[in-house]
């Protein structure tokens, strides 16, 4: 049975290290069949360990960006890349430019006439013949221009609904490709049936916001396709406002409920003149925990959607 294929994107921001790789692999494998990894060419060197470390396991599917959403557009040295990594990727994406349709497309029959066989990227807001293009080439297309704050999701769902409705879906709404989507948000991943996607959103609430990301409650049972609650967990935040520690949050017994079901411990720590001593290690101080809470989240949500292909139709 196939479902949404959930690529974990970014780097890991405090270890950075092969071992927290491996780590998270193994985690990963432990839920899931497969351990699905998003790298990016603008991060050269550190895709290249990841591939070292990844590469040969069969359970392990790994895809390349060019680095276009990090304005980075180098045809030539992706291509020396792929010819050098290639082999050990299940695929790579297109040299796309950002809001340059025609640049993205030129860039895309360069690399066929190289030998490649990337997966282009339509972005939204470029003119839709592009898109028509690559539908005519392959049966695998990126969804991408998206991602981060230049949309809000009512305004990705006005863009991305004719779009499915016109191009992407035969007359009983089931997907004609396969589409992956580039950074997009759980209410789009809902709406849609991709067959893939990546995010960092995993990496960065885990590290940058030092949060972990938790499914809300219906009936006595976990649903993962709510959004997720976002919690502080660290000791360098000043206010308890959305922290796991405030006494006051309504939801903490039901959230400690979550984590003790999975195995995880927020900690202990006490402070000595000023200083924090560490006493247990948990979700405060442990990045690794946190990408793991935020892990099983991205998979349980992926589980939770219907098998693919499922169909869509735009309500009117």
């Amino acid at each position: 049975m196939q479902r949404l294929e959930y690529f974990f994107g970014g780097n890991f921001v405090q270890s950075n290290d092969e071992q927290a790789e491996v780590e998270m692999m193994d985690y990963v494998l432990s839920i899931s069949p497969t351990y699905n990894r998003f790298l990016n060419y603008a991060h050269e060197k550190h895709s290249e360990k990841i591939i070292e470390v990844l590469k040969g396991n069969p359970r392990v599917n790994l895809i390349t960006d060019s680095g276009a959403y990090s304005g980075l557009e180098d045809v030539d040295g992706y291509m020396d890349f792929l010819r050098e990594n290639g082999k050990f990727l299940d695929y790579y994406v297109n040299v796309d430019v950002l809001n340059e349709g025609e640049r993205s497309w030129k860039n895309y029959l360069r690399m066929r006439k190289e030998g490649f066989d990337p997966i282009p990227v339509w972005h939204a807001g470029t003119n839709e013949k592009y898109l028509l293009r690559y539908l005519s080439e392959t049966n695998y297309v990126g969804i991408g221009g998206i991602a981060g704050k230049r949309f809000t999701t009512r305004k990705t769902i006005e863009i991305l609904d004719p779009i499915f409705s016109k191009h992407l879906l035969d007359k009983d709404g089931y997907p004609k490709n396969r589409y992956h989507a580039f950074g997009l948000t759980w209410e789009v991943l809902r709406r849609y049936p991709f067959r893939s996607a990546d995010s960092t959103d995993w990496v960065f609430y885990s590290g940058e916001l030092t949060a972990i990301l938790v499914p809300k409650s219906r009936d006595g049972q976990w649903d993962f396709l709510q959004n997720p609650r976002s919690l502080k967990v660290g000791t360098q935040h000043e206010k308890l406002d959305g922290h796991l520690l405030n006494p006051e949050l309504e939801i903490r017994q039901e959230v400690r409920r979550y984590l003790q079901e999975n195995k995880f411990r927020y900690g202990l720590f006490t402070y000595e003149n000023g200083e924090r001593v560490d006493i247990i290690d948990g979700l405060y101080n442990l990045q690794a925990m946190r990408d793991r809470v935020n892990a099983l989240f991205c998979i349980r949500f992926a589980q939770s959607l219907p098998p693919w292909p499922w169909p869509f139709k735009v309500k009117t």
